[in-house]
């Protein structure tokens, strides 16, 4: 029975020495294998080694100064285009105040040129209808008579007479005055003194290279009107 049993477990105990080491070198083999796709798939990858920490502090600080000052600097900058852009409103405003100022100007001009042409006008076509009239000798002599009442006042002392007649219902007085303060009296206080004589009085008046000016006055009377020797009515 032991001989049968020692025949049976040599040969199982072979077996399984066999089968263990033929296990074991195909585990062998297995690694192997594994090992050499790690060291060709490690021979494909470039390995990068980190760079060296040769960083100065000194620079970072330096750096970081440089960052500060830029930033200090970008809001200067800022600053100035908000104050550069509120001045070309300013100057905008400016201008356009400027521009209605000119424009106001030049229409207070105009009108000035327009009522001036429209005065000489008038007094055209007053003198024309004054030098077609007939004299009316009563009315005439009596109008003469308080026009020159008026002048010979102290008043007047400074303005004379040059030249004056009356027809039928116009007078034409042209006087001179030695400055300007006498052609303002006379502006003034002449018109006041003919009023109970006469209605309504027109003038115009020139300057002289020598400082006098004249004067010429039309004075119409009462229960006429200038308009009568208006052409356009």
């Amino acid at each position: 029975m032991k001989d049968i049993f020692k025949y049976l477990v040599i040969p199982v105990v072979a077996i399984v020495f066999w089968i263990g080491h033929h296990w074991l070198a195909e585990g062998d083999n297995i690694s192997a294998v594994k090992a050499q796709q790690t060291t060709r798939s490690q021979s494909h990858v470039k390995v990068i080694s980190p760079a060296p920490n040769n960083v100065n502090p000194g620079d970072i600080e330096a750096l970081s100064q440089a960052l500060t000052q830029l930033s200090k600097e970008m809001v200067t900058l800022k600053q100035a285009m908000i104050e550069l852009r509120q001045q070309k409103d300013t100057d905008n405003v400016d201008y356009d105040e400027e521009e209605q100022q000119l424009s106001g100007e030049e229409e207070i001009i105009a009108q000035l040129e327009e009522d001036e042409q429209y005065h000489q006008d008038r007094v055209e076509w007053i003198d024309s209808g004054f030098m077609s009239e007939i004299i009316d000798p009563a009315w005439a002599s009596q109008s003469s008579a308080s026009i020159y009442q008026v002048l010979e006042t102290d008043e007047f002392a400074n303005t004379s007479m040059i030249d004056m007649e009356c027809r039928a219902t116009l007078c034409r007085i042209e006087v001179e005055h030695d400055d300007n303060e006498s052609a303002e009296r006379f502006a003034l206080g002449f018109p006041m003194g003919v009023s109970e004589s006469f209605s309504k009085l027109t003038s115009h008046q020139s300057e002289n290279e020598d400082g006098s000016s004249n004067t010429v006055i039309y004075a119409i009377r009462d229960g006429h009107n200038f308009s009568e020797f208006d052409p356009a009515i």
